[in-house]
């Protein structure tokens, strides 16, 4: 027994020894007893220098009143749950890291004896979530900036609509509200002769206006084809356009992206079209509005995000609010759900609720607040995972000689094998366990009948069963 307790203290050393996370033990007062070595590559001090001060010293001065707070009270009440708190450490160089302690009391006789502790820095994860959140904040308000581009874009459609019907005599009022404008503006007629522009197309393609009014809209576009990376893909969009106009609907973020195309002559950018119909008061069709939007800095913010979220360890999604279908996932959401990022892109997150009710939930926050705070929900794997995983369960329980037990989430056992056999002994377990809770066995001279929930546990020697 003396060797194995030393063998375990020995192992034990050699964890804490080895391990990133600092392990430590602080006395009622808040001073360091022991403190493993990681602390030297964690925050630049040698154990030897904390032993005997005071934690307080090394804890950030905005948050040392919150810890101190929490410390006494634990104290006074003698609560030996264990506990998890985050606060700031200054290193030693004086930069300051974040910090997430679990913490345990220890008390003899109803009076704390120390405080044992593990605090693992999680600065990275801590300056990630805060990136991830502006990111999110400067995407939320790049679409409320772009639905007010669409409104913006759906009053002036209706303003112009009454301007052309009067254009003749009212052509310089309507030069001068479309100069104004920070998007490309063409006016069309249903003969297809573009009656109006504003200086947009200067700047983005070199074209004078007066050269630009009064010609066919199919001629602009072959004159500006070569100020765009991929004119053909840009153009494809443009006939389909003409076919099937925009008619004031919303346009999500996916589709203005995917109609946008690189400008790389003249003014650089990034443009998306849209079409309008214009129509008099008898609702009869007497041109069509061009709009080319530059959404560069739409596009930046999307790309910015997508990397910072691909390389966040939290899983992360991009789905539609209406129906949920994904738009996008990283690599951490697709190990979690059992699926390649590919094959998440087009499928629905309803499908993997746990709880279809969650769903309903999130959304309602969402419409209600613009955001989710601190809500948990359970999501299901994708078929093929859980049958790789039933299957591994399965040949575990087959080949193993060792006791397996399956537990469920309440940490109940749903699954068993029958037999144990170690050297020349076999142990046979008689009792209907599923639906029980295992019990932990600390030595054969301890193994007997157990009793668990009204049944037991019999644990017989291959001698026994002989005889």
């Amino acid at each position: 027994m003396k060797k194995e307790t030393k063998d375990f203290e020995v192992t034990l050393k050699r964890i804490s020894d080895n391990v990133p996370d600092i392990i430590y033990s602080l006395n009622p007062k808040g001073e360091f007893i022991t403190i493993s070595p990681s602390v030297k590559s964690a925050m630049g001090y040698r154990p030897s220098e904390l032993i005997g001060k005071s934690v307080f010293q090394i804890i950030h001065p905005g948050d040392r009143k919150k810890v101190k707070e929490v410390f006494l009270k634990s104290v006074k009440t003698g609560d030996t749950k264990v506990k998890t708190i985050r606060f700031r450490m200054n290193t030693k160089s004086g930069k300051t890291k974040h910090f997430e302690i679990r913490r345990k009391m220890v008390l003899k006789d109803g009076q704390m004896i120390r405080n044992d502790g593990i605090a693992r820095d999680i600065t990275h994860a801590v300056e990630l979530e805060g990136k991830l959140k502006q990111y999110h904040q400067d995407m939320a308000k790049a679409n409320l900036d772009l639905w007010d581009i669409q409104e913006e874009l759906k009053n002036k459609n209706l303003e112009m609509g009454k301007l052309l019907t009067e254009l003749s005599k009212n052509k310089d009022e309507l030069q001068a509200i479309i100069n104004v404008n920070p998007y490309i503006i063409l006016m069309v007629d249903k003969s297809g002769i573009i009656k109006v522009s504003n200086q947009r197309v200067t700047e983005f393609f070199g074209l004078p206006v007066e050269k630009v009014v009064n010609s066919s809209y199919d001629k602009f576009l072959s004159k500006i084809k070569t100020n765009f990376e991929d004119f053909d893909a840009f153009n494809s969009h443009i006939e389909r356009l003409k076919k099937s106009p925009d008619h004031h609907k919303k346009i999500g973020l996916p589709e203005i992206f995917r109609r946008a195309a690189r400008t790389t002559k003249h003014k650089k950018g990034i443009l998306s079209p849209t079409c309008y119909t214009v129509k008099d008061k008898n609702q009869k069709k007497i041109g069509t509005l061009w709009v080319y939007v530059d959404i560069s800095f739409l596009k930046h913010a999307e790309e910015q995000v997508h990397t910072i979220v691909k390389s966040s360890p939290i899983p992360t999604i991009i789905s539609r609010l209406e129906d949920g279908k994904i738009q996008w996932a990283n690599q951490e959401l697709a190990d979690l759900i059992g699926l390649s990022t590919e094959e998440l892109i087009g499928q629905v997150t309803p499908d993997f609720y746990y709880h279809p009710e969650d769903r309903k939930n999130v959304v309602e926050g969402l419409k209600r607040d613009g955001y989710l705070r601190n809500f948990e929900t359970q999501i299901k794997k994708a078929e093929e995972a859980l049958t790789k995983e039933r299957n591994f369960v399965s040949a575990v329980l087959k080949t193993e000689s060792a006791l397996v037990i399956v537990l469920d989430t309440k940490g109940q056992i749903v699954r068993f094998n029958l037999a144990r056999q170690t050297k020349q002994e076999v142990y046979l377990l008689s009792w209907p366990l599923v639906g029980s809770r295992p019990w932990a066995l600390h030595s054969r001279e301890q193994m007997g009948a157990l009793t668990l929930s009204g049944g037991s546990i019999r644990i017989h020697p291959l001698s026994s069963l002989h005889s």
